[in-house]
């Protein structure tokens, strides 16, 4: 039976406890109030992140709060990889189980996110299921905290445009999280194509941000304009589509198929999760010999 600490010592971790005890061999709690610390709760000692950080480490961590993204950076600081969660979803874990579901070794994944920020959302939910990961960013104030967040990744910083062109690697799978809208002279995503065709193994996971409608919430960005003139534009000719402010996923998902085939790849499956006006199109592209 695996051994487990449930990160969490509160009434979710109870109710994680009185679910997953059976399942797993639970030998500790973990929590971060140091009044908990060396008290018990269910029968199970509770200890603090250093004294399981100082443990021979042999145990699957369960997150077993609602300080869920907070508690998976702490762990990645600590260099605790092997973790998990319980009644937690997000769209990227979503789309890593839709991934695996098709029997996808992410395990064995070398995998680049091109767009790193600060390393603190969805890239902790996934940098601990595969074998390696690169991370650019251009912005070098955020280096720091990309590093801390993700001390096992290897951060550049760089102009992933330019680098995109400029590396020999081939990666099993690339997530490019990119603005949903204009910014430094480049629309969305759209300048790393086709480039990116260039830096992926024969079959590899594609993982776009892509923005079907303009909807209030997109009208309500803050970081950058969405669907103004401009950005309507670049829409208008990279989707080739005389209304990018609708564009229905079937038609996005036929735009990449295309772009694919120019690039000598084809798609063997895809499908999408949404996230907020933005969605993540997934493809799984595979070189045609």
């Amino acid at each position: 039976m695996e051994k487990v600490i449930l990160f969490g010592a509160s009434e979710l971790g109870k109710k994680a406890f009185n679910e997953l005890n059976g399942k797993y061999d639970i030998k500790y709690f973990c929590d971060n109030d140091n009044k908990k610390v060396g008290t018990n709760i269910c029968g199970v000692e509770i200890i603090s992140p250093n004294e399981m950080k100082n443990l021979n480490f042999q145990y699957k961590v369960i997150i077993s709060s609602s300080y869920y993204n907070e508690i998976a950076k702490q762990l990645n600081r600590l260099n605790i990889l092997n973790y998990d969660y319980y009644l937690y979803s997000t769209p990227m874990l979503n789309v890593i189980k839709y991934i695996q579901e098709r029997n996808m070794n992410i395990g064995s994944f070398e995998v680049l996110e091109v767009f790193g920020g600060k390393g603190e959302y969805h890239t902790l939910d996934y940098c601990n299921k595969i074998k390696s990961l690169d991370v650019w960013e251009f912005n070098e104030q955020l280096e720091d905290d990309l590093r801390k967040n993700l001390p096992k990744a290897n951060v550049k910083i760089t102009d992933s445009f330019k680098e995109i062109s400029s590396i020999n690697k081939k990666y099993d799978m690339i997530v490019i999280d990119n603005s949903p809208g204009v910014y430094g002279g480049h629309c969305e995503h759209f300048d790393l194509l086709p480039q990116v065709y260039n830096v992926i193994k024969d079959e590899a996971i594609l993982i776009l941000d892509v923005v079907p409608k303009r909807t209030k919430e997109s009208d309500g960005y803050k970081s950058v304009q969405c669907f103004n003139k401009e950005h309507n534009i670049f829409r208008k000719i990279f989707y080739n589509t005389s209304n990018p402010e609708k564009i229905s996923m079937e038609y996005i998902k036929k735009v990449y198929e295309k772009i694919s085939e120019l690039n000598n790849y084809f798609v063997e499956w895809s499908f999408s999760v949404k996230r907020t006006f933005i969605h993540y199109l997934v493809l799984k592209v595979k070189r045609i010999l």
